[in-house]
């Protein structure tokens, strides 16, 4: 998980709706428009959370979209089940929920739905501590075990975190509630035992794969859908193109070159890359995006965002990620973000600088900018990601 700040908040929820089909698991997702910045890959988060360790059924998970630019979807915990929000994250692998025992003054819980152990009949203690180390502060808590319900199945004694304190503004402001990693077990807090592995050994998918739809159309209540078990067919065009994971422990994959128009080139020679689904923008180096952005016209504003004008849109050049060979285009209705309030338009863009030092960078961050024009297929069973374009 990585922390966010939002900049700018327009409220707009979609009911979670469930659908099964007979092998996949189809979790759909809400849409809420707000515009993140991913801290958890700032300097003090670097490798303390993200990159050092921190099914016959296929089943989508409702998503939902937060300003076009944060998806969640819904889960429960406990019997009788309290529901929850939770970000899909493919950056971290614990879940994490805030809990009831959070202090009164905590702000983050007041405003989130709490899970309470003694509501449910179905809760063992555990009670090991658990912290998170994000880019203000520390997520801290306790670990809890109970049944998970999500997409219309249930996993029975699950571990996760209750968390009663959560750092800075990011939390208080989030529109979803925890967060559900869907990263490799290697990087589990704690050792936890992520939720898709518990899937997987209770028979209630087939496959170590999962996918990820985000629907790129702002005017419309589906936000997307997460599948457990495999893909949907119906959700991309033609074939996938995959690409082997160059790491073990993460969703980290080689990128053959990054172009911006038709003359300038980054990560010439290849570079690594990391498909994050908890992050809203796409990372890249320093340098590289100052450039795109000089490229772009943008202009750094007060808030730290960089904006342009939106009546060029239009106008922007193509950038595209070269991945085993093919190359995916985004154009500048892809990359950039507009957002309208009132009568006014502003168009920030979908770029943030990330400096990941070695040996764990430099990497580029794909993010869900990107896949809400690719779907993308995470496959641990055969260690690679699959890409196509989205319906």
């Amino acid at each position: 998980i990585k922390m966010t700040v939002n900049l700018s908040t327009i409220l707009l929820i979609i009911s979670s709706l469930i659908t099964i089909n007979c092998k996949l698991w189809h979790v759909q997702m809400e849409k809420k428009d707000a515009i993140r910045y991913d801290v958890k890959y700032s300097e003090t988060a670097v490798g303390e959370v993200n990159l050092e360790g921190r099914f016959a059924q296929h089943t989508p998970v409702a998503l939902i979209n937060y300003m076009d630019t944060q998806y969640y979807g819904v889960i429960s915990l406990g019997t009788p089940p309290q529901k929850f929000t939770v970000v899909f994250d493919t950056g971290s692998a614990n879940l994490w929920i805030p809990s009831a025992k959070c202090d009164s003054s905590n702000e983050a819980c007041k405003n989130h739905n709490t899970y309470d152990a003694s509501k449910s009949s179905t809760y063992h203690a555990n009670g090991t501590k658990f912290s998170i180390r994000y880019g203000d502060g520390s997520m801290q808590g306790f670990l809890s075990q109970d049944y998970l319900a999500i997409g219309g199945f249930r996993v029975e004694d699950q571990v996760f975190a209750e968390a009663v304190t959560q750092p800075g503004m990011t939390f208080v402001t989030a529109k979803y509630d925890g967060v559900f990693g869907l990263g490799f077990k290697e990087t589990a807090v704690n050792r936890v035992v992520p939720p898709l592995y518990n899937m997987i050994a209770q028979g209630l998918i087939e496959k170590p794969i999962f996918s990820f739809y985000i629907n790129p159309r702002i005017d419309d209540s589906f936000g997307g859908e997460v599948i457990f078990g495999g893909s949907d067919r119906k959700l991309y065009k033609g074939d996938f193109t995959y690409t082997p994971l160059t790491s073990k422990s993460h969703w980290q994959f080689r990128l053959e070159v990054v172009a911006v128009g038709t003359h300038k080139y980054f990560c010439e020679g290849g570079c690594d890359a990391i498909a994050d689904t908890g992050s809203t923008l796409i990372g890249g180096p320093v340098g590289e995006v100052a450039e795109i952005h000089r490229i772009i016209e943008a202009k750094l504003t007060q808030s730290g965002r960089y904006e342009v004008d939106c009546k060029k849109i239009n106008h922007l050049p193509k950038i595209r990620f070269n991945i085993a060979g093919r190359m995916f285009e985004l154009d500048g209705k892809d990359y950039i973000l507009e957002y309208k309030n009132a009568n006014e338009r502003t168009c920030f863009t979908g770029f943030m600088a990330v400096d990941i030092p070695p040996p764990f960078g430099p990497l580029w961050i794909i993010g869900d900018i990107f896949i809400a024009k690719f779907y993308m297929e995470f496959d641990m069973e055969n260690m690679r990601i699959g890409f196509a374009e989205a319906q």
